[in-house]
């Protein structure tokens, strides 16, 4: 294996003496994780890495990304093979709605109906920790897998150039969820979801994300001149005020 591009973010050149100190056992245990990291190419989140995103997207694999909330698994949207793959990791029921995650505002119409928006709305909401629900357009290049059971999309620009720039790249939307089996806490670090890591092809490594675990704000724009809420999460108030600044209403929750 060429381990010339590998990057393995926890180990540093040179040794440390506090590994020199370990007991043999949890040297033996750090040398496995760092065996184990090398085997699974555990990759900086840095645009020199977005080709090698792109590529396991377009091999229909799944990937690890910081977002701006928490840290996630993506797989290309309009594969079929890749949605089940991820439903699959998440250990999650397929009747359970997945978000999709663009690169700019401007692509959110490729998939929902924006009519009804006021013009610039999505544009200052987005990116930002918040999903927008949206109906979903007939003519959306998605699979039938993806959320068969709901009218509404929900749609994700997180602020993390990554992602973005791997979406972009990608030249589809992207399914998103949360880097943590169903039913389990959301994740910060990458350290945080270890029994995921089979699962994926990259692991991309963004730091720990400072972030109250919450997830992204979610908020239903269906309907003209109004939204509701339904998950309060990072930036909530200022997700409000951007709403009702451009004159919707909000219908309780």
């Amino acid at each position: 294996m060429d381990t010339s591009c590998l990057y393995i973010a926890p180990v540093k050149r040179k040794v440390n003496p506090t590994f020199l100190q370990l007991s043999r056992p949890w040297r033996y245990f750090r040398l496995l994780m760092i065996i184990r990291a090398c085997q699974l190419r555990i990759l900086p989140a840095t645009s020199q890495r977005v080709t090698d995103a792109v590529d396991a997207l377009r091999r229909e694999r799944i990937i690890a990304v910081p977002t701006d909330t928490l840290y996630g698994l993506a797989a290309g949207a309009h594969s079929d093979k890749s949605i089940r793959r991820l439903y699959a990791a998440k250990r999650r029921s397929e009747t359970v709605p997945v978000a999709i995650c663009v690169s700019d505002a401007k692509d959110v119409e490729r998939y929902a109906d924006t009519k009804h928006l006021a013009e610039g709305l999505l544009d200052e909401l987005l990116p930002g920790p918040v999903t927008v629900l949206l109906s979903q357009k007939s003519s959306a290049d998605l699979p039938l897998s993806l959320n068969p059971n709901s009218k509404l999309m929900g749609i994700r620009i997180p602020k993390s150039d990554f992602i973005r720039a791997v979406a972009r790249q990608y030249g589809h939307a992207l399914a998103l969820t949360s880097a943590n089996q169903s039913g389990s806490a959301s994740t910060l670090d990458l350290n945080e979801f270890t029994e995921l890591w089979d699962d994926c092809a990259f692991i991309f490594d963004g730091g720990r994300i400072v972030s109250g675990r919450v997830g992204s704000s979610v908020v239903d724009l269906s309907l003209p001149g109004r939204f509701s809420v339904q998950r309060r999460g990072d930036k909530y108030e200022d997700t409000r005020k951007t709403l009702m600044k451009f004159g919707l209403r909000q219908l309780p929750d």
